[in-house]
């Protein structure tokens, strides 16, 4: 322990060596200590000792304690404590299931960031804190029961767990939910007054490339929907296998190379010429999608449908209100439970329960949309059996 460290020191953080300047006004006075996010970067011979790096910390805690088992143990203990699971249910369906690794991963985040900061706090006296950097969420959260446990000042912009309200899963469901639920709409027109007296004028010369395009899509949208209802209408026992283009890849097969989901695709090849016709649903798409619809079309994709029929052939308009009720009741249970996930004298349960009540509140009631809308397709369908992988 050097002299600086008998004195004590503020723990301040940055991405790397080179974002370091010097403390806002307001900050806290004293030597610094520079924590570099940065995993990659390691200290060199002559740099500066007030720099610590943040993958040998981590190397050392993760050397100590395997931090999975007890990531899995706290979190399931928590679950049974808060009952969870019972509030995250709608119509007997538990969405816990759906979040629970994002809890997990949620939880092991904040052990390890948990373990580094009382790491360094064994080695230095640490008087006051500064804020990690923007996007540092899981630290910031940390960093703030840290200082409070300490009771030590923390300088910087703060906030509770609120402020992670967009962190950037739910803030990436969210977009995937709102792409999905919006139908496949097509580009919206300008409402502004004069673009559409430009847009009148233009159109009396001739089609716009747009109008073409727009027509193109919804000859694509009909072709689909026509689609559906002639699988539906046929007279044969179907299977419904529900595929995510994001996991296909290139595949050797019999036939040649093809780009397919790697676990289902060969499945459904062995299965065409078979009694139990397979009806694929691919996740995301839409027939909009030039390369969607050019793989759709063709005569390997004939019994393929796109997701975006789910909100245009298959939705309600009770759907939104329907959905909005439910989940407000399900955010309004979560936010009334109470239970500790308690680490090193830092209770992050609090969090953890604020993520939930934000996924209930944003996310869910595109997914009960969604559902009612697949309840619908399968009414539709009436397949005889469901192929699905990641079942989660």
């Amino acid at each position: 322990m050097t002299a600086r460290d008998d004195v004590g020191v503020v723990l301040r953080f940055a991405q790397t060596v080179g974002d370091i300047d010097q403390p806002p006004d307001g900050a806290a006075a004293g030597p610094a200590c520079w924590l570099i996010l940065d995993p990659a970067w390691s200290p060199s011979p002559g740099d500066r000792d007030d720099l610590i790096a943040v993958r040998q910390v981590t190397e050392r805690v993760l050397a100590r304690e395997d931090l999975f088992p007890a990531t899995t143990r706290l979190l399931d203990d928590w679950a049974e404590q808060t009952g969870i699971a019972e509030a995250l249910t709608v119509d007997g369906t538990s969405f816990w299931y759906r979040r629970r690794l994002w809890a997990w991963r949620w939880l092991h985040e904040r052990l390890i960031w948990i373990g580094i900061l009382d790491e360094l706090a064994r080695s230095r006296r640490i008087t006051a804190m500064e804020s990690p950097p923007a996007g540092e969420t899981a630290l910031a959260e940390v960093v703030r029961l840290f200082a409070a446990r300490a009771a030590i000042p923390l300088h910087g912009t703060q906030g509770g767990p609120e402020a992670a309200a967009h962190d950037d899963e739910i803030a990436g469901e969210l977009r995937e939910s709102k792409a999905t639920d919006a139908g496949d709409a097509g580009p919206a027109r300008s409402r502004h007054p004069l673009i559409r007296v430009l847009r009148d004028v233009v159109r009396r010369t001739g089609i716009l490339p747009v109008d073409r395009r727009r027509a193109r899509i919804e000859a694509r949208r009909a072709a689909m929907d026509q689609r559906a209802a002639t699988l539906a209408s046929q007279a044969t026992r179907r299977l419904l296998v529900v595929a995510d283009p994001a996991t296909y890849q290139e595949v050797a097969t019999p036939a040649g190379r093809a780009r397919m989901d790697p676990f289902l695709g060969p499945i459904v090849g062995r299965l065409a010429d078979t009694p139990l016709a397979p009806i694929v649903l691919e996740l995301g798409t839409r027939a909009a999608d030039d390369a969607t619809w050019a793989r759709t079309s063709s005569p390997a994709g004939a019994r393929i449908l796109t997701a975006d029929i789910l909100a245009r052939r298959y939705a309600s308009p009770d759907d939104g209100p329907v959905s909005v009720a439910a989940a407000s009741r399900v955010a309004s249970d979560v936010a009334g439970r109470e239970g500790r996930i308690e680490v090193a004298g830092l209770d992050l349960g609090p969090a953890l329960l604020a993520g939930l009540e934000r996924f209930a509140r944003i996310v869910l009631p595109a997914r009960l949309r969604e559902v009612a809308r697949e309840r619908r397709l399968l009414e539709a369908l009436r397949p005889a059996a469901l192929l699905t992988v990641d079942e989660y």
